[in-house]
């Protein structure tokens, strides 16, 4: 069933609803003759109870009348009548009735209220009232209430009606769905399309994937959708993630995606801790309004913030197996905006979801494996080199563009290996690399290039803006304790560092020459940063391309 062919199925089970509640009272008015009837339901809205009015028939004028769908003010006398079980004679005070909206020309003189109660729950009101008075015996009160099975009858169709569109709805969605799910491996292409299909049948200001890195301890943010949007370091949070999960501009591996330590979100860290306590159990945080509480309910690190607050929030764990992959969050900027329903919905959706995100996530790294360094995770040797070979056909079809190439060296780092060990060593590498990763743009390509070397490839970069990088990444590092066990140490790196100028030529001619200005500061104290515009007589032959 399409769409519209369901919309339009709903609309006639609300049309045949009111024709028959309308035929209903129209039946007791042949026998019980009164001057309005009025019939309030229990309904759920926003997740509150509470009363509706689903039909009215009067012999005063619409002008005087509430009108179907209204809900019961908060003034009116019925309000201490609706959790009754028997018939209930009503002070007919017709402006607080509740479905008069003028005093009538002739005020109600008599009031009934009849319950309709289903398995001991109250499910609705049936009011008639009378201009005159005394106008309903203990006989008119019999026959009334024998009418209240009818409209329970009614009730119980309309919700199994309603019930069965529903699941119709789910069942066509999930499969729907799976063939979303199943349609690539790509898993940027396939968060992009489940966020759109989920926004159909349950409407949000927010949708995020996120992918939990246990070699890092970190989520990964990999999709986010909606009016309510992100933002880090003044960047557009949509942009970056569509740049980092990008296949071909994947150069920086999984850092260039948006990245922050699991416990710096409270929903997250505390999600994890539970299921790692719970033997592999975790289950969804629902916040149905998150009022004075939204600074408690921390999502991301402090870093990363909201365009606009959240009302609602929900989070379901991604588990695949027994993997905590990670995490999947919606919200809405209104309370109360996601229905009891829609979180069964999701329940059952998310474990499909965790287990193609879960294979999305493995082919990827498969795939990258051969783009990548295997110790470190930033790109191997080759694949730099065939980045470097597309920056230049790219900078030879451009005009006035910039590029800077950044060259590292571990200080000393053979001491390393030497007195700890190569295992020691592999920690150190690391933690070099994941400080030029994590200081690096998310446009540029980061490499391990041979070694206890490393390059950057910085686009747009001229050589004010490489220098100022290079000397961040520098401080950094001297500042950053290594830990391997009982073992503690700090390592400094030599960087040059070099731009590209017309005529430049060949790759190789600026590789030469930032080889040369690293050089140059290695041999003139470590822990610097040389340019090859600084070196006094830099090599004419290598300038030239020669």
């Amino acid at each position: 069933m399409t769409n519209e062919r369901r919309q339009a199925a709903n609309l006639n089970t609300v049309m045949q609803r009111e024709i028959t509640f309308n035929g209903l009272i129209d039946m007791i008015y042949e026998f019980v003759p009164a001057h309005t009837y009025a019939l309030y339901l229990k309904e759920r809205v926003n997740e509150d109870q509470v009363f509706v009015l689903r039909a009215i028939r009067s012999a005063s004028g619409k002008q005087y009348l509430s009108v179907v769908g209204d809900t019961l003010p908060p003034g009116s006398i019925l309000g201490a009548y609706l959790h009754c079980t028997q018939p209930q004679d009503l002070d007919p005070v017709s402006q607080k009735l509740g479905y008069y909206t003028t005093p009538l020309p002739v005020p109600v003189r008599t009031a009934l209220a009849i319950p309709i109660v289903q398995d001991a729950d109250p499910t609705g009101l049936l009011v008639v009232d009378s201009l005159e008075e005394g106008a309903f015996s203990f006989e008119t009160k019999d026959t009334l209430s024998r009418f209240a099975p009818f409209f329970i009858q009614i009730i119980d169709k309309i919700r199994v009606s309603r019930e069965l569109n529903q699941r119709a709805t789910i069942f066509e969605a999930l499969h729907e769905i799976s063939s979303v799910l199943n349609s690539s491996l790509e898993l940027s292409e396939v968060l992009e399309r489940l966020a759109a299909k989920i926004r159909v049948l349950v409407s949000y200001d927010l949708c995020i994937f996120a992918h939990y890195d246990d070699k890092y301890s970190e989520m990964v943010l990999v999709h986010q959708s909606g009016a309510v949007s992100l933002a880090q370091e003044n960047h557009s949070f949509a942009a970056m993630i569509k740049t980092a999960i990008t296949p071909e501009n994947s150069s920086k591996g999984p850092a260039m995606e948006r990245r922050f330590p699991i416990e710096k979100s409270a929903v997250l860290g505390q999600m994890l801790r539970l299921w790692d306590e719970g033997q592999g159990r975790a289950s969804p945080y629902h916040f149905p309004d998150t009022g004075d509480r939204r600074q408690e309910i921390r999502l991301f690190d402090d870093s990363i913030k909201l365009t606009q607050s959240l009302r609602s929030l929900s989070c379901w764990p991604l588990v695949a197996g027994k993997k905590f992959i990670g995490a999947f969050f919606i919200g809405s900027v209104k309370a109360n905006a996601f229905s009891n329903d829609d979180r069964a919905f999701l329940d059952t959706l998310m474990n499909q979801v965790a287990v193609v995100m879960d294979n999305a996530i493995l082919h990827r790294q498969v795939r990258n494996m051969a783009h990548t360094d295997g110790l470190t995770g930033l790109l191997n040797h080759r694949t730099f080199m065939e980045k470097m070979d597309e920056e230049f056909n790219r900078l030879d079809r451009a005009e006035q563009q910039h590029f800077s190439l950044l060259l590292f060296d571990i200080d000393h780092f053979k001491k390393v290996n030497d007195e700890h060990g190569h295992p020691v060593g592999d920690i150190a590498l690391k933690a070099v690399a994941n400080v030029i990763r994590q200081t690096a743009r998310s446009i540029d390509f980061v490499a391990r290039y041979g070694g206890e070397e490393f390059a950057i490839g910085m686009v747009g970069a001229d050589t004010a803006g490489a220098q100022m990088m290079a000397e961040r990444i520098r401080k950094t590092v001297e500042s950053t304790v290594i830990t391997a066990g009982k073992i503690t140490l700090k390592k400094t790196v030599s960087i040059g560092v070099a731009s590209y100028y017309p005529g430049c030529g060949k790759k190789e001619v600026l590789i030469a020459q930032t080889d040369q200005a690293l050089y140059h500061a290695k041999h003139t104290g470590r822990n610097k940063v040389c340019l090859f515009s600084d070196i006094p007589g830099a090599d004419a032959a290598v300038s030239s391309g020669g």
